[in-house]
């Protein structure tokens, strides 16, 4: 039976395979995309406007180069800055996204 605890990655594939779904790596174009939404929806959340928003992504110091998508070593300081760069990068039009669509005009 159910109950929490350990497994991780054993669990989440289980959880997974009874919805018939067999789960794999995003590629970090759609890691980073998802990750730089999810940051939007939350500073819009929170109630940060556009220029408070830009503000905390330029607080942030990344590596601006592309992030490859043979890069796979998560534990690495560079891929990690490389990762959050591009969500660095995409978070503003996600935030002027879920901003718009909040406009009560």
């Amino acid at each position: 039976g159910g109950g929490g605890g350990g497994g991780g990655e054993e669990s989440f594939a289980s959880f997974a395979g009874s919805f018939g779904l067999k789960p794999e790596p995003l590629p970090p174009a759609s890691r980073i995309d998802i990750t730089a939404k999810l940051d939007a929806l939350v500073a819009h959340a929170y109630g940060l406007s556009k220029d408070e928003y830009q503000t905390v992504l330029d607080s942030f110091k990344f590596d601006e180069e592309s992030l490859d998508a043979g890069m796979a070593d998560w534990s690495d300081n560079k891929t990690l800055k490389r990762f959050y760069g591009g969500v660095r990068r995409a978070a503003m039009p996600h935030f002027e996204e879920v901003a718009k669509g909040s406009d009560p005009e």
